[in-house]
């Protein structure tokens, strides 16, 4: 008999040990599902937090529509504010003046205004030097984009910036003029205005962006200013008419495609500040069967598909290197140096 109690003594005091156990295991399961609770909650907040100042700051930077649609209804002169990294800026609709009617300008800074169509979506548009007593001094992002019935483009002297996309699909565009101080073309600024047939980058432009000029279908001459640091991706690919380009003297690089499908061009200059050549530079010209390279560029810098044919072997050859290389007709893959 005492055998069988100690037993269940023994029994008794694991089995309350074991739920012991048990409890605080739930107990502490359960701390850890309210943790992960918390955290999950407060990760939904942040993120619909991060959502909202996304929003807010695309509308700021790209212009609020409604905005623009409660000008058009309220007529000439109506202001709208919208919301900016630097706080509040006024946009405001300008019915007269130097500029052409229509066009909406934004206060930066409170000491600059940025551009951008309004109203102003058709004909020949004169941009400002200044508006309210104060410099116009960025097209903005988007700005005219997608305005097929624009057909010129007049800039002043004051412009510094011409942003992404500025003047994107303007089908209509024939002629515009880049002045001098403007230092930045925004990536796709003039991509797909098709009817554009030349082009001029003054010496004061700095950076020239990707596909800043891509399937400009019908420009035939291309000037880079001296002070532009690279032809980027894509720039002026599809470029079919182009027949004349100048390279500025400080162009350290040709990008990827930078020219391909110039399909007209037959000759090309690469000055001696050229230190790299892109995959696929020139990919697609098929009338090209004149190359002079100005300067020395390493193998690991020339791309095997910057060319077409065996150009950059020719160029590595012990007799190759600075000059000019010249092939029978644009199908030759077969290049000589001259």
């Amino acid at each position: 008999m005492p055998s069988s109690k100690k037993k269940r003594g023994v029994s008794a005091v694991m089995n309350k040990n074991v739920n012991f156990q048990i409890k605080h295991i739930l107990i502490i399961v359960g701390i850890i599902v309210l943790i992960l609770l918390l955290v999950f909650t407060f990760m939904t907040i942040y993120r619909a937090s991060v959502n909202r100042a996304v929003e807010r700051a695309m509308i700021a930077d790209d212009g609020d529509e409604t905005g623009v649609s409660g000008e058009q209804a309220s007529g000439g002169g109506a202001t709208t504010t919208t919301s900016g990294g630097g706080g509040t800026t006024n946009a405001t609709s300008a019915t007269s003046g130097p500029g052409t009617p229509g066009l909406m300008y934004t206060i930066r800074n409170n000491d600059e205004y940025t551009v951008r169509a309004g109203t102003a979506r058709s004909g020949a548009i004169v941009i400002p030097s200044h508006h309210n007593g104060l410099p116009v001094t960025q097209i903005h992002p988007g700005a005219f984009e997608n305005c097929t019935e624009i057909t010129s483009i007049t800039i002043p002297n004051t412009v510094t910036r011409i942003e992404q996309r500025a003047f994107l699909g303007c089908t209509n565009l024939t002629r515009i003029n880049i002045p001098n101080g403007v230092t930045s073309i925004g990536v796709n600024a003039f991509e797909g205005c098709t009817r554009l047939t030349s082009i001029t980058i003054p010496n004061t432009v700095e950076f020239l962006g990707s596909s800043a000029f891509r399937n400009c279908s019908s420009l035939t001459s291309v000037t880079i200013g001296n002070r532009v640091a690279g032809i980027n991706i894509n720039t002026f690919e599809g470029c079919k008419s182009l027949t004349s380009v100048t390279i500025g003297s400080r162009v350290s690089s040709i990008g990827s495609a930078a020219f391909a499908e110039c399909s007209s061009l037959t000759s090309i200059t690469i000055p001696n500040s050229v230190a790299s050549i892109g995959a696929g530079a020139f990919r697609d010209c098929n009338r090209l069967v004149r190359v002079t390279i100005q300067g020395m560029i390493t193998s690991i810098n020339f791309s095997r598909t910057a060319f077409a044919g065996d150009l950059r072997n020719k160029y590595f050859e012990t007799t190759g290197g600075m000059g000019t290389y010249t092939r029978a007709d644009g199908s030759a893959r077969s290049w000589t140096k001259r």
